[in-house]
């Protein structure tokens, strides 16, 4: 091929790459934009507290955490294998 193609392709590439650079960082403000302007929906739309602390999602469990020789010695004949799964519990 003659360097003249080879220039010519090299700086179609490179003017492709950026056009597509322009559109994907266009594309990425316009999505925060909207997840902004949801967030902002959803967040006026819910109801108000009369406290202005926040309602803690998780506690801490009501007692400590079993060693794994206390579950399997709790664990009684047909009760089947005891799992702990989380350190933490949901508080409704």
């Amino acid at each position: 091929m003659d360097n003249t193609t080879l220039t010519t392709v090299t700086i179609i590439s490179l003017l492709l790459a950026w056009a597509m650079a322009i559109i994907a960082w266009q594309r990425v403000r316009a999505e925060r934009r909207r997840s902004d302007a949801r967030l902002a929906t959803l967040m006026s739309a819910r109801p108000r507290r009369a406290s202005s602390a926040p309602r803690p999602v998780f506690a801490a469990p009501a007692r400590a955490a079993a060693g794994r020789d206390d579950l399997r010695a709790s664990a009684g004949a047909g009760e089947g294998r005891r799992r702990r799964i989380g350190r933490r519990e949901r508080v409704d």
